[in-house]
């Protein structure tokens, strides 16, 4: 008896290990023909087929394509946060211009990689491209964290009378220097300048990012605390003008 339940025992572990392992290839197929496809153009039988799955399976373990399509999604941001943290692995007491570097190399990595991670970026321009609806929540869940880190370093680096306008304003400066690095790295450039500047480590156009986004972020400092100090100046003389009269 007590050999007849470890051996029905191993079989169940093998089976929820043989499903475990077939949901894995399912998901990973999943994002690669998403990706390349979006959801509409996509097909279970499509991903099936590259999942080495068959349909029943996907029918269990997500229901239908849609569900398959969240879940897809979810696995590759928590993929994406695992391999490339948004803080680049610098420490949280680091000064700022130390963590907005770490912040873009990491955002670098996650745009460009083309192994591990290659399906994410390609996934999430289809969706930024053609909505479906589906992913808001996850979208706004997975990217909280990176956008929290980012305007937390920017902050930092604009000092307290910085308004929200300004450190979105310089967010998007920060973020588009790393879309635009993502062109030259993806597209065939016929330009030979871009092309060579392209071919760069992520390295090498880390620390031009950074040193370009921290001259602008200095420049919009030294304009907003001007701004600031006028307005203070001008409560301080409407304050004498009011005790004087």
């Amino acid at each position: 008896m007590f050999q007849l339940c470890v051996w029905i025992l191993a079989g169940a572990m093998a089976r929820r290990k043989d499903g475990r392992d077939t949901r894995d290839r399912v998901l990973r197929a999943a994002q690669e023909v998403f990706a390349e496809k979006g959801l509409r153009d996509a097909t279970v039988a499509e991903i099936c087929a590259r999942a080495g799955a068959n349909l029943a399976a996907v029918n269990y373990h997500f229901r239908d394509k849609d569900s398959l399509y969240v879940e897809a999604w979810r696995h590759a941001f928590a993929e994406a946060h695992v391999l490339y943290p948004a803080d680049g692995g610098v420490a949280a007491d680091a000064p700022p211009e130390q963590r907005l570097r770490g912040h873009i190399t990491s955002l670098l990595r996650r745009m460009t990689d083309d192994g591990r991670l290659g399906h994410f970026h390609r996934f999430h321009m289809m969706e930024l491209a053609n909505p479906t609806g589906l992913v808001e929540p996850i979208m706004r869940e997975a990217i909280a964290p990176l956008r929290q880190n980012l305007l937390s370093i920017l902050r930092d680096l604009l000092g307290a009378h910085a308004t929200e306008d300004d450190l979105v304003l310089c967010e998007i400066s920060v973020v588009g220097q790393c879309r635009a690095v993502t062109d030259l790295k993806r597209r065939p450039l016929e330009i030979a300048q871009l092309k060579r500047l392209g071919e760069r480590s992520i390295e090498e156009l880390a620390d031009h990012i950074t040193e370009f986004s921290l001259a602008g972020v200095q420049a919009i400092r030294q304009r907003v605390d001007a701004n600031a100090r006028r307005r203070q100046s001008r409560r301080r003389r409407a304050v004498r003008i009011s005790s004087s009269a």
